[in-house]
C-alpha cells in the first residue's frame, strides 16, 4: 500500500511539472512582489530542484533578486521564507522541496547571507537555527517598494534607543547569541554616526565585550531610567562568554572601560557596591549628551525617598463616601494614633501592617491623595516604579521586587516615622494572575505577584497601591488590602468646587453649569484650567466663559452624542 502511494505521488509530481507554463514578459511586468512570490512558491513546491522547473522560475527569480540585490538562489530562499512566517529551518526546506536534508542544507546556508543583508533574522529555537523575514523586508514586499535594511536607516535619538532595545530583547529570549547580537548592534552603529552617542562610542574602538557592556549600561540609563547595572545582567546578556575574564579585570581595576574612565562601581553613602557598575560623569556628559537623563541621577528624593516637605499643598474634593474613608485613613496614619494602633494589634497577636488600595478611573485624585496624606502626616514616600522593577533578564525582576521590600524594612527600622511604600499605577501587577502560562513575561508577572502576596502577609508599615483597575483585580490581592477606597468621578457639587478652585473667575452658576454639562475627572478639569491660563498669558486677555466652553469641548475629543433608537 505504501509503495502504491509513493508511485501515485511520483505520477502527480510529474504531471504537475508538465502542466507548468512559462510566465510571459507582460505578466512578469505587471505582477507585484507578493504575486511574484505566490507564483514562485506554487512552482517550487515539491520540485526537488528539477531542472525544467528552475528554468521556468528563472525570470521570476531574476526580478526578485534584482529588487533585493541578492543572488537567484537567495531569492529562492526568500520566497520559501515568506511561506514560513513562523520560522524556517533546514527540515522545512527539505519538506518544501521534497528533497533530502543534505541537499536542503546547501540551500539553507543562503539564509545566512540574507541575514547579513537584513532580509532575514536568525533566532535559536531549541538548539536549531530558525530564520524569519525581517520587518523591513516584509514591509518592502507588502508595499512593493525598494528594500532598505533596518540598520541602514537613519534614526532619531529616541528611535535608536528602541532599535537597541529590540536587539537586547531578542538576546534575552535566547533567539540571538552574544556574537550575533554584537554584530547586529555594530551594524546600527555604523549607519547612525550622526547621533552623538553613536559617534562617541565608535571613536572608542572597544573590543566586543566592552562595547556591548557599555551599550547595555547606557541603554539602562536612557531607556530603563536606572543608574546602575548588576553583574548578573551582564552575565545573562553575554551568556557567560568572556565574562569571567571581564569580571576579574573589573575587580582588579584594570579593565579597559575603567582605564578610560567610562565605568565605575556604584556607591551608596560613600561605599562601593561590589556587584553593580554605573557609568561615569564622562559618559553622562559626552556619550549621552543628547538625552535628558539629569533627573535619573538627581531625583527629588532624600535617601531614596520622596520628601514630604517638597510636596505642595493642594486642595482635594471628594464625594461624601470617599471623604469619610480618606479622613479615617488620615487619622490612622498620624504618628500618635499609628503607634497606638500598632502596639494594641501586636498585643492581640494580629498583623500591624496598614495596606491600602486606591482604585478608580484615571484623574480622580488617587496619587495626589497619597501625596497629601504624606505631607499632612509627615511621612516620606518610597515610590516603586513597576516598569523599572521588570528587568530584561531572567530572575532579575523577582530579585528586584524582593529588594524593594527589604529596602523598605530597613527604612522603617532606621527612621522615626515609617515611610509610605507606594506602588503607583500598578495595574500590571495587581491584575488577575494568568493560569495558563505560555510566555516568559507571563511567568515573570506571576512570580512578581506571588512575591508581593507573600510580603503582604508579614508586612509591617504603611503600603498604598493605586490602580485604574475596577473589575480585573486579583482576588488574592483584594483580600490582603486592609483598606480599599474607590475613587469615583466627583459629583456635580464636588466638581463645581473643583472648577472654582482652579478657575476662581467662575461664578457659582457657571461652575455648576460646567460640572453638570461635562462629566470630567479632576485631571481633565485641571487640563482646561491650564489651557485657560496659557491663553490668557499668550494673548494678554481677560477671562472669557465662552473660551472655557470651547476648551471643554476640546477636552472630550473622541466622544459622541448617542441618540435613542426607536420610540
Amino acid at each position: 500500500m505504501k509503495r502504491a502511494n509513493t508511485v501515485n505521488n511520483e505520477v502527480e509530481l510529474e504531471q504537475k511539472k508538465k502542466a507548468l507554463k512559462p510566465i510571459s514578459e507582460e505578466e512578469l511586468k505587471q505582477c507585484n512582489m507578493i504575486d511574484l512570490i505566490e507564483m514562485l512558491t506554487e512552482r517550487l513546491k515539491d520540485c526537488r530542484f528539477d531542472k525544467r522547473t528552475l528554468e521556468l522560475c528563472q525570470p521570476m527569480l531574476d526580478k526578485l533578486a534584482a529588487r533585493f540585490r541578492i543572488s537567484d538562489t537567495q531569492a529562492m530562499m526568500l520566497a520559501v521564507g515568506v511561506e514560513h512566517p513562523s520560522g524556517l529551518d533546514v527540515n522545512d526546506v527539505a519538506t518544501f522541496f521534497s528533497c533530502s536534508n543534505v541537499r536542503a542544507s546547501s540551500y539553507f546556508r543562503q539564509c545566512r547571507a540574507l541575514e547579513k543583508a537584513g532580509i532575514m533574522c536568525k533566532r535559536n529555537m531549541l538548539g536549531e537555527d530558525n530564520y524569519y523575514i525581517t520587518e523591513a523586508a516584509d514591509d518592502a514586499l507588502q508595499t512593493d517598494r525598494e528594500f532598505v535594511a533596518i540598520w541602514d536607516k537613519k534614526y532619531t535619538a529616541d528611535e535608536f534607543v528602541d532599535r537597541v532595545q529590540n536587539v537586547f530583547s531578542i538576546m534575552e529570549d535566547q533567539e540571538l547569541d552574544y556574537v550575533d547580537g554584537v554584530e547586529m548592534l555594530k551594524r546600527y552603529f555604523r549607519s547612525n554616526t550622526h547621533l552623538t552617542c553613536v559617534s562617541e562610542i565608535n571613536e572608542l574602538h572597544l573590543p566586543p565585550l566592552e562595547f556591548i557592556v557599555l551599550v547595555l549600561m547606557c541603554h539602562s540609563v536612557v531607556n530603563d531610567r536606572v543608574t546602575s547595572t548588576p553583574f548578573l545582567s551582564i552575565y545573562n546578556m553575554t551568556k557567560g562568554r568572556d565574562y569571567h575574564k571581564f569580571h576579574k579585570e573589573i575587580y582588579e581595576g584594570c579593565n579597559l572601560l575603567q582605564e578610560r574612565g567610562l565605568v565605575e562601581f556604584k556607591a551608596d553613602d560613600g561605599m562601593a557596591i561590589a556587584d553593580q557598575l554605573q557609568i561615569t560623569d564622562k559618559v553622562k556628559n559626552e556619550v549621552l549628551a543628547e538625552y535628558d537623563i539629569e533627573e535619573v541621577f538627581n531625583p527629588r528624593t532624600k535617601n531614596g525617598l520622596l520628601n514630604y516637605e517638597d510636596l505642595a499643598e493642594k486642595p482635594l474634593f471628594y464625594n461624601d463616601r470617599e471623604a469619610k474613608q480618606v479622613s479615617r485613613l488620615h487619622e490612622l496614619i498620624t504618628e500618635e494614633k499609628y503607634k497606638e494602633v500598632c502596639d494594641r494589634m501586636k498585643k492581640a497577636g494580629m498583623r500591624t501592617g496598614v495596606t491600602c488600595l486606591f482604585y478608580g478611573a484615571p484623574g480622580t485624585g488617587k496619587t495626589e491623595t497619597v501625596y497629601q496624606l504624606a505631607r499632612q502626616t509627615g511621612r516620606y514616600i518610597m515610590e516603586v516604579n513597576v516598569d523599572k522593577i521588570k528587568d530584561k533578564f531572567v530572575g532579575e525582576s523577582e530579585k528586584n521586587m524582593r529588594s524593594v521590600f527589604e529596602t523598605y524594612r530597613k527604612k522603617v527600622r532606621s527612621m522615626k516615622n515609617a515611610p509610605i511604600l507606594l506602588f503607583n499605577e500598578a495595574d500590571a501587577i495587581f491584575s488577575k494572575r494568568i493560569t495558563n502560562v505560555d510566555h516568559s513575561v507571563d511567568q515573570m508577572n506571576n512570580a512578581i505577584q506571588n512575591i508581593i502576596l507573600q510580603e503582604m502577609e508579614k508586612f509591617e508599615g504603611i503600603m498604598i497601591a493605586t490602580t485604574n483597575l475596577t473589575t480585573n483585580l486579583d482576588k488574592a490581592f483584594e483580600r490582603r488590602f486592609f483598606y480599599k477606597i474607590k475613587f469615583d468621578n466627583p459629583s456635580a457639587e464636588a466638581k463645581s468646587r473643583i472648577w472654582q478652585s482652579m478657575i476662581p473667575e467662575l461664578t457659582d452658576a457657571q461652575a455648576l453649569q460646567l460640572a453638570k454639562t461635562y462629566d470630567f475627572s479632576g485631571g481633565q478639569i485641571e487640563n482646561v484650567s491650564r489651557k485657560q491660563k496659557v491663553n490668557a498669558i499668550i494673548n494678554d486677555c481677560d477671562f472669557c466663559f465662552t473660551d472655557i466652553i470651547a476648551y471643554c469641548d476640546e477636552e472630550r475629543i473622541g466622544t459622541t452624542t448617542h441618540h435613542r433608537v426607536g420610540f
